[in-house]
């Protein structure tokens, strides 16, 4: 069974995350991710440096960062050595996994360390960053280490939350992430501490208010 994923870099406008909802579409935005937009950032700034022209075609289906190290220097500009680095250096930094928030919707999940599978569930504490960034922490300081984050359309949480709610559902209480190990795909449950959830939800709605238009 193959579930369909729609990536957006951007986001997506609110007709269109009400479309793939509808429908049973999985979309995944980076909208307002720090941890991507600096990774975008640093791609725009490598772009600048490559003379596209009659660049191979080979050069133009990437599937790996090391491949430009062998682009030949007649495609080369300015700065392309020292840029292609520091890209590939923020990629090797972040670790990513695929999960699945709620048993219901599928979520890429971004941390700086790599994660391994356990017996137990993780205990974890939620935290709105931004708009719409939830990260997830080991403790409920927001001092304490940082377990990871992802990021969910701020419309897309909304409704989810209006829906869990009156279906007397829990709302952002588990997350099962996907770990690969020794070639073998492990579970990894993190259990989501349900004040802090209901400390973010407050604090999501509350900005709404103020800044978005009422919450219905």
């Amino acid at each position: 069974m193959y579930a369909p994923v729609m990536f957006s870099s951007k986001g997506y406008a609110k007709n269109a995350q009400a479309l793939m909802y509808v429908h049973g579409i999985y979309f995944i935005s980076y909208e307002n991710s720090e941890v991507i937009n600096k990774i975008v950032k640093r791609i725009e700034s490598l772009l600048k440096t490559i003379k596209f022209g009659e660049i191979p075609n080979e050069y133009l289906n990437l599937r790996d960062l090391k491949m430009l190290y062998s682009l030949p220097e007649k495609f080369r500009k300015k700065n392309f050595l020292e840029r292609l680095k520091k890209l590939e250096e923020l990629v090797e930094a972040t670790e990513s996994y695929v999960g699945v928030l709620d048993r219901f919707w599928v979520i890429h999940f971004l941390t700086n360390k790599k994660l391994k599978p356990r017996l137990k569930p993780l205990k974890a504490h939620a935290f709105l960053c931004g708009e719409n960034m939830i990260q997830l922490r080991y403790s409920p300081s927001k001092r304490g280490r940082i377990i990871g984050s992802f990021s969910l359309p701020t419309s897309f949480l909304k409704e989810y939350i209006k829906y869990s709610n009156k279906r007397n559902k829990k709302v952002l209480s588990e997350l099962i992430l996907y770990i690969n190990a020794n070639d073998y795909i492990y579970p990894l449950y993190i259990e989501i501490d349900q004040k802090s959830v209901e400390k973010l939800i407050q604090q999501l709605f509350d900005e709404m208010k103020d800044g978005r238009g009422e919450v219905g």
